[in-house]
């Protein structure tokens, strides 16, 4: 496990073994280029507005995206968190887009977004992003496998339990992870869980089970998958209740 961030490094270790796979052709690659040619540096809007234009117009991205962001900012603006985790980082754009509204939006004092990835490759893109934007101080980006970390992250970075969480990472294993945030305690009362592409690809197990939990109230938003017009998808707001 790696971290980047705010992580003090006594805490600093490493379990990855797999070796960094060639990325001078990947699309992830050209857009850290892209950014970091074109994108003044902190300024995180903007890192997310070029983000989005990369995305509709040079090639398809699996961030969460413009459109369904909005649904996310909304989420976070009913909740007003000061901790968010998010399960897969990819190229940082949701760590930023929580991260700018928490600081700059909701203007809360010292907010704290930890997101883990399990790719190498990614996560070293994410946290150059995340640099570029001028906010590795807020967020830290943890690669490891989220069925590693989840058991030891509250004792890792700090943070017993989360206000809100954001889940966006392989859909075979939302309900797994949202399992294992129940078990280690890793929500309390009012904490919001937010699940991208729950209709495409879809999570139909991970629905099943939330929208059926005694203790979570849930709202599912239609909107369309990232930087497409046409195929159908949505995101599925639940909160957390102890009682």
């Amino acid at each position: 496990i790696i971290f980047s961030g705010p992580i003090p490094l006594f805490l600093c270790f490493h379990m990855a073994t797999a070796a960094p796979r060639a990325v001078e052709d990947r699309k992830e690659q050209r857009l850290l280029e892209h950014i970091l040619a074109t994108v003044p540096a902190n300024h995180p809007e903007a890192v997310l507005a070029a983000m989005d234009h990369w995305g509709w117009t040079q090639a398809w991205m699996m961030n969460l995206g413009d459109v369904k962001g909005r649904i996310l900012d909304h989420a976070m603006a009913t909740a007003r968190p000061t901790t968010c985790l998010e399960l897969g980082a990819y190229c940082g754009y949701s760590a930023i887009r929580m991260a700018v509204r928490l600081r700059d939006g909701l203007r809360i004092t010292n907010p704290r977004v930890i997101s883990i990835e399990m790719d190498p490759e990614h996560h070293r893109i994410a946290t150059a992003i995340v640099a570029h934007a001028g906010l590795a101080g807020v967020v830290t980006v943890i690669l490891g496998a989220t069925q590693d970390v989840l058991p030891m992250v509250a004792g890792l970075v700090g943070i017993p339990s989360f206000d809100f969480v954001f889940v966006d990472h392989w859909k075979d294993v939302y309900l797994r992870d949202l399992k294992l945030l129940l078990h280690y305690g890793l929500l309390h009362e009012g904490s919001v869980v937010v699940a991208d592409n729950v209709i495409f690809p879809g999570a139909p197990d991970y629905l099943a089970f939330i929208r059926a939990h005694p203790n979570f109230t849930s709202t599912f938003y239609e909107s369309r998958l990232e930087y497409s017009r046409d195929t159908v998808d949505g995101v599925e707001v639940s909160v957390f209740r102890n009682s």
